[in-house]
């Protein structure tokens, strides 16, 4: 159990060596400013996938001869939304101001394949959008996200309304505790 542990703690974690470049945002623009092209992963620590893909990108960097960059986006929430991302993990080849996303299967050989060329047909072909600082609303900053709010909110009426119910259950039963009693009494005394 204690290893469990330790693989979901620190599986995610890259090599100490890595060639792969661990940005945040602002980071992030400086090295979109200096237009050389690279590979993106952004992806979320507890991910399974994206723990899966880090050794094959880290291998793939030792590799192949060409710039791969992460970014953790539970730690930078801003690169999340500045790029759309509803999945992890999320590749994209960023070359020419172009955010060309990956689609397929994680394999070494098809993301070679991406980087190499394949890319200029990716699906979905998006200029860089425009670095914004994140601004931590109420719903991100105590819930995570919207779905997690919604989810407190369902969950505080049920509990509110199981708890009338109980409440209402409970006077009915006192009163027919009083019935009873009424009942045992009469029976008493006859």
């Amino acid at each position: 159990m204690f290893f469990l542990f330790i693989y979901c703690v620190v599986a995610h974690q890259f090599k100490s060596d890595s060639r792969i470049l661990q940005l945040n945002g602002e980071q992030l623009e400086s090295e979109i400013q200096k237009q050389e092209p690279f590979l993106m992963m952004l992806y979320a620590p507890w991910c399974g996938h994206c723990k899966s893909l880090i050794p094959v990108l880290d291998q793939l960097a030792d590799e192949v001869q060409h710039k791969f960059v992460a970014i953790d986006c539970v730690a930078n929430p801003d690169a999340k939304k500045r790029f759309g991302v509803r999945g992890y993990p999320t590749l994209f080849y960023v070359k020419d101001n172009k955010t060309h996303r990956f689609q397929g299967q994680r394999t070494p050989e098809l993301i070679i394949n991406f980087i190499q060329g394949d890319y200029a047909q990716a699906k979905e072909i998006n200029e860089i959008p425009k670095f914004e600082p994140y601004d931590e609303n109420f719903i991100d900053k105590y819930f995570g996200n919207l779905w997690v709010f919604i989810a407190v909110i369902v969950l505080s009426c049920l509990t509110l309304f199981v708890t009338i119910l109980c409440i209402n259950d409970c006077r009915e039963n006192r009163k027919l505790d009083k019935i009873e009693k009424e009942l045992q009494d009469k029976k008493k005394e006859n």
